[in-house]
């Protein structure tokens, strides 16, 4: 397969589909002076047969719930417990380390670090583009 498309040729493997390669030229290469050199793979391109593609028709699929989208489901008292411990070993904390300590998702920790920043529980040492919390 690699010599084949390494010459330039497609590639049908029948009931399964046709092979061949994408290439790319760099943007700032003159079309009338482009060189082999200039010249790479961007990918390889699949078409498949449409036998193949028939036997997807009865392809059967079920929604299945994603609990890595949602955020864990915790309560205030809860947050703060573990915002205890980890400062008992840690000096300060970013968002990350919050979404990994609560189980929330991007949206929803910063939003509640704010909160906790209003409500005097937390405090940014750092700056708004880059914060650090610490324990207050």
């Amino acid at each position: 397969m690699f010599e084949a498309l390494s010459d330039g040729y497609s590639l049908h493997l029948e009931g399964i589909g046709h092979f061949s390669l994408s290439l790319k030229c760099a943007p700032d290469v003159n079309p009338k002076h482009v060189s082999a050199s200039d010249i790479s793979v961007k990918g390889i391109r699949f078409s498949p047969d449409k036998e193949l593609l028939e036997k997807f028709k009865t392809v059967e699929f079920e929604r299945l719930k994603d609990a890595s989208r949602h955020s864990e489901n915790i309560g205030m008292s809860e947050i703060l417990e573990k915002l205890d411990t980890y400062f008992k070993e840690n000096q300060f904390m970013r968002r990350l380390d919050f979404e990994k300590l609560t189980g929330f998702t991007k949206s929803k920790a910063i939003r509640t670090l704010k909160q906790l920043v209003e409500d005097g529980v937390l405090k940014n040492a750092g700056t708004k583009q880059m914060p650090m919390y610490i324990n207050n």
